[in-house]
């Protein structure tokens, strides 16, 4: 579920929120699609684009934020559900529509609430008032720049994963234990209220597929929600890490 962002903080909102699982709910509008509009669409679509620089005004682009966090840490989704933004401390999405070749704006900002680290959460604040100020956008192969109220921002795109493997991934939550006698693991899942319903299931030793972008430490156990996919050409499968939903010290 996503929230409105506001001035306060819900941290006893915190696991709700990370196990419910929602992305973007604004969906993308338009005026029925040309036919560079839906190429432009299908682009951003293929990409996820990564915060390269910022620029304010006349000034030089800087590689941090004005709140002092790295702007790589800001990765932006788009998708038919609307627009992510995802890297700080919370995840926010909004609606998102191109006008013209080289016009967009977005909707409102919402964000999910987890509390954190105040210059983060000040960059966060910093990173959706600049997107919802966006006016235009330029598409150079993969790099995407977004402009208004005198501010650019310069994103580096990668291929995502849905364009890698030939589609949407299956959403999974992993539990993972890794004590000195060696790494465990088994599915988790949950009822329709998000209790976890097979809390007696076996623990897998070995076998392990990995995650990746994610590297469990020793004496920690998590719980991972990930989206697994299918190489079509190695036919294997591949777990990508979502996000880190539970983490303790065993």
């Amino acid at each position: 579920m996503l929230m409105k962002k506001t001035g306060g903080i819900l941290g006893l909102v915190v696991a709700g929120i990370l196990l419910s699982g929602c992305g973007s709910t604004m969906a993308v509008t338009g005026n029925g699609g040309s036919a560079s509009k839906s190429v432009s669409t299908e682009s951003l679509k293929a990409m996820r684009w990564t915060l390269s620089t910022v620029q304010h005004g006349k000034s030089a682009p800087m590689a941090k934020l004005k709140a002092g966090i790295p702007a790589n840490r800001y990765k932006l989704t788009f998708s038919d559900d609307g627009v992510s933004l995802q890297g700080g401390c919370n995840v926010a999405s909004s609606s998102f529509q191109l006008n013209t070749p080289d016009k967009m704006t977005t909707g409102e900002w919402r964000s999910t609430m987890m509390a954190c680290e105040t210059p983060l959460m000040r960059a966060d604040s910093e990173m959706t008032d600049l997107l919802g100020n966006v006016a235009n956008y330029r598409l150079n192969g993969q790099q995407l720049i977004l402009s208004g109220g005198g501010n650019a921002l310069v994103f580096n795109g990668i291929v995502t994963d849905e364009s890698r493997y030939g589609g949407g991934g299956v959403r999974k939550f992993i539990e993972i234990r890794n004590a000195g006698q060696g790494l465990s693991w088994r599915e988790v899942t949950y009822d329709s209220n998000w209790v976890q319903n097979n809390k007696n299931a076996p623990w897998i030793q070995g076998n392990f597929p990995g995650i990746r972008d994610f590297k469990p430490e020793m004496n920690m156990t998590y719980i991972v929600r990930i989206n697994e996919y299918r190489d079509q050409a190695t036919g294997k499968v591949v777990w990508v890490k979502d996000m880190v939903t539970m983490q303790g010290i065993l």
